[in-house]
This record gives C-alpha cells, sequence and structure tokens, in this order.
C-alpha cells in the first residue's frame, strides 16, 4: 500500500533505525514522538508507533528473536486522538500570518501560504506539485501519489491560480523547497504574528471551514 510504503521511508530515514530491535529504548520511541507531533496528528503518529510496535511482535513471535523482557512500548503513551482539534485562523490572524510571511528570509512562504489557504491542499502535496500538473485554461492542478496513495484533482481559486502563474516556469512550482525549511520558516513567521497552537496542516482545516 502506497500509505504504509510512505510511511516506512520516513521511518527508514529516521535515526530510531540505528537502534536494533533488542536495544530499542521507550527513550527512542518518545523521541521519535516528539519530531513527528511538531508536524503530524496525533493519530498519524499513533500509526507510526502502531508499525514500530508490529516489528517488535514480529520479530518475538514470528522470527522468534528472544528480546528483552521489559517491553518499551508499555512504557510510550499514545497521544490522545482529538484530530477535530484543527485550528481555523480568524480573518484578522490569518492577516497578520501573511503580513509575517511578507516579511519572512524566505519570500516564497507567503505564496505557499495562500495556495494551502486556498486550495486545502496538504505540504506534501503543495511541494511535489510540478507545473506540467496544472491545467491553467480549466484552472485544475492534479496532486500525484496523495497521502492516501491516490490521485486527485481541484479546481483553483483566482488567488491559486494567480500564484501558480508567477511560478510556472521550471519542473517544480515551488523550486524544490525542502519540507524542514518551510517548517522553519513557518513557524517563525507563526511567533511573529503572535498565532499559537497552529500547525501547516491546519490551513486545510482554514479551507475547508471556508468552503462550507
Amino acid at each position: 500500500h502506497r500509505e504504509e510504503t510512505s510511511k516506512l521511508n520516513l521511518l527508514i530515514k529516521n535515526e530510531i533505525v540505528n537502534h536494533t530491535i533488542t536495544r530499542l529504548k521507550a527513550h527512542h520511541l518518545n523521541k521519535l514522538k516528539r519530531q513527528f507531533s511538531k508536524t503530524k496528528a496525533p493519530a498519524t503518529v499513533n500509526k507510526y508507533i502502531h508499525m514500530l510496535h508490529n516489528v517488535w511482535n514480529t520479530a518475538k513471535r514470528v522470527w522468534g528473536i528472544t528480546l528483552p523482557v521489559s517491553n518499551p512500548f508499555e512504557l510510550v503513551q499514545l497521544d490522545k486522538v482529538d484530530n477535530a482539534r484543527d485550528r481555523v485562523l480568524t480573518k484578522d490572524e490569518y492577516s497578520k500570518l501573511i503580513s509575517a510571511c511578507e516579511n519572512s528570509h524566505l519570500p516564497i512562504i507567503k505564496h505557499i501560504v495562500i495556495f494551502a489557504y486556498e486550495t486545502g491542499a496538504r505540504q506534501g502535496e503543495i511541494l511535489k506539485l510540478k507545473n506540467f500538473d496544472v491545467d491553467h485554461q480549466n484552472k485544475l492542478c492534479t496532486f500525484y501519489d496523495t497521502k492516501n496513495g491516490d490521485d486527485r484533482t481541484i479546481p483553483l481559486t483566482s488567488k491559486a491560480l494567480e500564484i501558480l502563474k508567477r511560478h510556472r516556469f521550471g519542473s517544480l512550482v515551488f523550486c524544490g523547497l525542502l519540507a524542514r525549511r518551510l517548517r522553519k520558516h513557518f513557524e517563525i513567521a507563526c511567533r511573529r504574528a503572535n498565532i499559537k497552537n497552529f500547525r501547516f496542516h491546519d490551513l486545510r482545516a482554514c479551507f475547508c471551514t471556508n468552503a462550507l
């Protein structure tokens, strides 16, 4: 399944892979939780912990590997799932966020935030979007291999289309920007705008609320 493969690839890139299953400790898992919680919803973070727990159980029950008596997963508390907590900005907060983005050391962040706010697109979808996937004539764009493993085409608002027209040169719309760099400058912009408890993913909730 594409979604599971994507999660496994992300785990492989994390430092937790430096620890063998026999030496895995609760503090390694809790560190992973803290890292992922910065950008992912509680339910998503729990899925990563469940995946690793399945590896532990498989190693013990199927492969017959002798593991420590103390199960590190028993000392890891899963996050309370309340995905409905998605934070929605007021118009005043959104205005302040855009102003903060205008003064960012990463100028392109303003257009990315507006595009996310106008389309409800996920961060990964935005950063992977290619100009070839944009249909300017019909005001559509297609995201391929999304989080759920599917492709989806969305209509574009006039503001979203205007941004895409400004970035229509090159292969990737937003110049191969790395997620961690976007996250860093987005967090800085939120602090400067005095906006608390707000993640990039919550721009998707703003879009859904505005669409009602």
